[in-house]
């Protein structure tokens, strides 16, 4: 554990590279939610090959999120 209390990776960070960040309190749908308004029609990611813009990578995510609540995850008994 003390090793890797040194964080030794971060001599290998480019100049530009912070070797901390603040990550903002919010939650994955804000987040899709802001993408997708920012750069909607931009490639969010590629996946074996295929690519997937901002808006898509939110729709996808509300139809999984849609399905699993259909199917009752989540809810308490």
């Amino acid at each position: 554990m003390d090793e890797y209390l040194k964080r030794p990776w971060i001599k290998w960070y480019g100049k530009d590279v912070p070797p901390d960040i603040k990550v903002p309190e919010t939650n994955i749908v804000e987040v899709l939610d802001e993408n997708c308004k920012k750069w909607g029609d931009k490639v969010a990611l590629i996946f074996f090959g295929k690519k997937f813009k901002n808006k898509e990578v939110r729709e996808q995510s509300l139809r999984i999120a849609t399905a699993l609540h259909d199917l009752a995850y989540g809810k308490e008994t």
